[in-house]
This record gives C-alpha cells, sequence and structure tokens, in this order.
C-alpha cells in the first residue's frame, strides 16, 4: 500500500464521516472535537520542530484553531448556542480541508508522502 492510497483513504474516511454526521446533528460537536484532538495529537509529536527558530507560525496558527474547535465543541455541547455556531463553522472548515485533501490525493501522484 503507497503513501498516496493511505493518504486518500484518511482524507476519504474524513470525508465520509463529515457527510454522515450531516445527517446525525448531535454527533457533529462530537466528531468536531475527535478530528481537532487528533490534528493536534499529530502536531503537538512535532512541536519541537515547529518551535525550533524559525517557528512555523502556520502550524502554530493551526494549533491554535484546533485548539478553538475543540473549546467551541466542548461548549456546544453544553448547549450553549454561540458555541454551536461556531462549532459549525470548524465543522465546514474541516469538512473543506477533508475535500481538498482526497482532491489532491486523488488528483496527484504522491510518492514520498511517508
Amino acid at each position: 500500500m503507497t503513501g498516496n492510497m493511505i493518504f486518500a483513504g484518511v482524507a476519504g474516511l474524513a470525508l465520509g464521516l463529515h457527510l454522515a454526521a450531516l445527517g446525525w446533528r448531535r454527533a457533529m460537536p462530537g466528531l468536531n472535537a475527535t478530528c481537532a484532538a487528533l490534528i493536534l495529537g499529530h502536531l503537538a509529536s512535532r512541536l519541537p520542530h515547529i518551535l525550533a527558530p524559525p517557528a512555523d507560525a502556520l502550524l502554530l496558527g493551526v494549533m491554535g484553531f484546533e485548539a478553538m474547535v475543540i473549546l467551541a465543541a466542548f461548549l456546544a455541547l453544553r448547549g450553549l448556542a454561540w458555541a454551536r455556531r461556531l462549532s459549525w463553522l470548524g465543522f465546514g472548515l474541516h469538512a473543506l480541508a477533508s475535500l481538498a485533501g482526497l482532491v489532491v490525493a486523488l488528483g496527484f501522484r504522491l510518492d514520498r508522502l511517508f
């Protein structure tokens, strides 16, 4: 199994879960928090490289965004309406990123991904 096939599978699974969550709206904050936690976990494992001079501002911004998505999802599960709207925004951005990843994986051959 090539790295490109793994990338396409993960992106397709993420997009499929997002589409399924549209049908089951109560699952959206949990899926949002799970996606954000997985992304944060991956980035945290690379934190020494991210913080090494010069610090990677883009990845630090992504980490901040994912932390806010987790916070919004938690507050949405607690019943706050404004947090639910923010959680939907994070959900939409995650779904678009999954779609973009799937398009890249299916449209381009990536040999040295892993």
